[in-house]
């Protein structure tokens, strides 16, 4: 039988696989998964005495003798199958041969059961397989079958059923609390219709109901009807799904709409970070994806949906504000636009998924994790997945989690990391970069670097040494030559793969569905590619390895400099250099492409630089403290007009409006080489902040508390700010987004903070925006520009005598 497979579950030995058939009918298979450990053996020599031992365990169900690989070496090994309540009886016995040196320990018994039948079936989300099945019983809407048999994987297309949702809410006090604010409307989106479902109001759309009861029954009706495979919010696990769970909770209603039956699981319970599952539906956060692990592809640094979906969309959410809610579900009654609001999120959110759907498959697919999995995954999490899967093709153990002992020792630990080439501030034309094509993966193919190779006996691989700077001083390491690694090998195979994905996809329309598939499939392998090397120097890993994270970075600074030294030598200027990045200025494009060629045919294979673009302008500037340049910032004006930003205020909340606008625009013209029209564009701008010409929108200053408010020692501005929310009834915690605006008065800085609905007529403080804001944006480029400090000084003192004398 054809069945696709989206979840699991189990019932401690009995794992239950929820999928569809071919037509679309949900299915539960159910299969008795032995729970196994592997206790490996020192010395064959303690083989009859551990067997002997094991023959008259009661608890023990069955055991095998096998020869199994850990950490590259091969073992006799014990697999010893118990039912998980017996855990701790053998965890006693395998102690106490470990402390008398005959096995070096029990591995596995932290693999999940769910985990053991994927590892042993072939099983995993997201495929099609031809399963061998027994029917136990059909239903109207599922049927329930015994497992026998994988008779393999199909390569067959499907269509996952996506539902966006969204709801809204509102509180006196502007941020809501589950514990009394009612959930007053919801939508849900599949892609061509929309069900909204509103308490006690009006509207032409959406369908009215008269309590928040009523409102739940309706989701459960809701969510059985358009059975989805899976369920897309936006921050929905801290947001919607927390207020489902808790409005249902208290209201004593239990949800019925997972595959099961039961109620909506809570997985995950910590204060800024929660869960929620629900079987044979995949709950999906997006934006727990976006702000992790495709956080480097945006400028955001709020990941709001707003944000993303201007960036990656187009298109923006409908305004309104918490006045307009509130005034909309207490006076007005009015749904008709709040609907329409709540409409558009869920439109967002649902083309958002759709935009990333098919690298989020391919992602899930490679790492072998469902998509609920995927969603509260790190690079980390991938890597080791990955890992865990590959680990029965290679015949190798899965090492255990670090203890908690072993985990704070490993924290102590730390090694030297990338190198960066203190940038030359200051303004340059003609900048070519070149950034190494997939560095660290790289070395660890070449040196052939992983927990299983490193000093190995052989002496003729001990003359190829590096030297890793850590902690616990220099190590002195060498890996073999003669034997592949696990880690090595399995990174040359999907770093081999991707450049063959990518040869067959230069013959492909982009615009084409084999295009789209394979450019996804090259991606997925680019992460897992990428994270591999943080995965080993990273404390909480199977596959922890101080010494091959260092070795790593030690090599990545060796080879950076080399390339540096090789440029120098050829009479070129080099600007900057970062991890695996070197700007150098050219004559040309064609000079910096032929620079290219020269230092690729230095570097030895995999090893090679790409050219990542070439700039007509850049600028680099000082530090604050004017000690050198500052590192990771920079600006570059490209060939099409767009600029590229590192670092600068412009991408951070923390700046008001009109001084990210105003440092935006000087880098513009800076970068376009206008420098006259710099102080012009200045003066405008004071003389404008003076004569409150700008709408008070852009004098808000934004700041995230990193702590509860009793944590803070010093009443900085948006701490202030922060008690007069409090003060009038806000929920305010680590986590809070104070907005507030400085206005004229009073001797400190505190005496001037005030709430943005405090302020009236524009009563901002001209001189504070001007001189803290907008001038301490723009100085450090000024300075790089060569604009001498006079003439800051200069514009600083017309500002004084401006005020003095207006």
């Amino acid at each position: 039988m054809k069945v696709f497979i989206l979840d699991f579950d189990h019932d401690k030995e009995k794992v239950y696989v929820y999928g569809r058939d071919e037509n679309g009918k949900k299915i539960r298979i159910e299969y008795d998964q032995p729970y196994y450990l592997y206790l490996i053996l020192k010395d064959e020599k303690y083989l009859n005495e551990i067997k002997n031992k094991l023959d008259n365990e009661k608890y023990i169900k069955k055991y095998e003798i096998e020869k199994k690989k850990y950490i590259g070496r091969e073992y006799t090994v014990f697999k010893i199958i118990i039912d998980q309540d017996n855990y701790d009886n053998l965890k006693k016995l395998a102690d106490s041969y470990k402390m008398e040196g005959k096995i070096l320990g029990k591995k596995e018994g932290d693999i999940s059961i769910i985990k053991k039948f994927q590892l042993d079936q072939s099983i995993y989300p997201l495929n099609w397989y031809e399963l061998d099945l027994e029917l136990i019983k059909k239903d109207q809407n599922i049927d329930y079958y015994k497992y026998k048999k994988n008779l393999g994987i199909i390569d067959k297309k499907y269509n996952l059923k996506v539902v966006a949702f969204d709801i809204e809410t509102v509180s006196e006090q502007a941020i809501p609390d589950p514990s009394k604010d009612p959930i007053y409307l919801i939508t849900f989106y599949d892609g061509k219709d929309y069900y909204s479902i509103y308490i006690d109001g009006n509207s032409d759309e959406g369908y009215k109901v008269n309590s928040e009861l009523e409102l739940l029954k309706k989701v459960d009706e809701v969510i059985k009807k358009l059975d989805p495979d899976i369920l897309i919010g936006y921050n929905s696990n801290n947001f919607d799904l927390y207020f489902l769970y808790e409005r249902a909770k208290k209201l004593n209603y239990k949800f019925s709409f997972s595959w099961d039956n039961k109620n909506i699981l809570y997985t995950k319970k910590r204060e800024t970070s929660k869960k929620y599952k629900f079987v044979g539906i995949q709950n999906f956060d997006l934006f727990n994806v976006i702000s992790g692990i495709f956080a480097t592809q945006f400028n955001s640094e709020t990941y709001s949906l707003d944000e993303i979906a201007s960036e990656v969309l187009g298109e923006k959410k409908l305004d309104i504000n918490f006045n307009e809610i509130y005034n909309i579900i207490f006076k007005t009654k009015d749904y008709s636009y709040l609907i329409k609001y709540n409409k558009k999120d869920v439109e967002l959110t649902y083309k958002l998924y759709k935009h990333f759907e098919s690298i989020l498959l391919e992602i899930s697919r490679l790492a072998g994790i469902t998509l609920y999995e995927l969603s509260g995954s790190t690079y980390g999490i991938l890597v080791e997945d990955y890992l865990i899967k590959r680990s029965r093709d290679n015949n190798e153990i899965i090492p255990n989690k670090p203890s908690y002992d072993d985990l704070e020792l490993r924290k102590k630990y730390t090694y030297s990391g990338a190198i960066v080439f203190q940038p030359r501030s200051g303004f340059y034309k003609n900048i070519a970069v070149y950034d190494f094509r997939s560095l660290y993966p790289s070395i660890i193919i070449k040196y052939n670097i992983s927990p299983d190779t490193l000093k190995c006996d052989h002496e003729e691989c001990k003359n190829e040494k590096i030297i890793a700077d850590t902690s616990v001083g220099k190590l002195e390491v060498w890996y073999c030559k003669k034997n592949k690694g696990f880690i090595s090998s399995i990174l040359e195979s999907i770093f081999n793969e991707r450049i063959e994905i990518k040869k067959k996809m230069k013959g492909l329309d982009k615009d084409s569905e084999e295009y789209k598939i394979l450019d996804s499939r090259q991606l997925s392998l680019k992460y897992i590619i990428n994270s591999t090397y943080g995965y080993l120097g990273f404390p909480n890993s199977r596959w922890y390895c101080l010494e091959c994270a260092s070795s790593i970075t030690a090599l990545g600074r060796k080879y950076i400099m080399e390339v540096k030294d090789y440029i120098e030598n050829k009479g070129y200027k080099v600007i900057y250099g970062d991890t695996d990045s070197i700007f150098v200025i050219v004559n040309n494009e064609k000079d910096g492409q032929d620079l290219l060629m020269d230092i690729n045919n230095l570097l030895p294979r995999p090893l090679e630089m790409e050219f990542e673009d070439f700039y007509l302008s850049g600028i680099f500037v000082e530090k604050r403290s004017g000690e050198g340049g500052a590192r990771k910032k920079y600006a570059l004006l490209s060939k099409d007009g767009t600029i590229k930003l590192r670092g600068f205020e412009v991408v951070r909340r923390d700046w008001s409006e009109i001084a990210g606008e105003v440092q935006e625009n000087i880098l513009k013209l800076a970068l376009e080489d206008k420098k006259d029209e710099i102080i012009v564009y200045l003066n405008d701008v004071i003389n404008n902040i003076k004569n409150h010409k700008y709408p008070l929108k852009k004098f808000i200053l934004r700041e995230q508390l990193r702590k509860s408010l009793k944590e803070y020692e010093v009443s900085s501005p948006h701490v202030i700010a922060a008690k007069k929310y409090k003060d009038r009834g806000y929920k305010v915690d680590r986590g809070f987004i104070v907005e507030y605006i400085i206005v004229k008065g009073g001797e400190k800085i505190s005496d001037k903070v005030r709430l943005p609905d405090e302020v009236k007529d524009n009563n901002y403080d001209p001189e504070y925006y001007i001189n803290k804001q907008v001038i301490a944006s723009v100085e450090p480029i000024l300075k790089s520009l060569n604009i001498p400090i006079d003439s800051i000084g200069k514009i600083q003192k017309d500002i004084r005598s401006f005020f003095n004398n207006g």
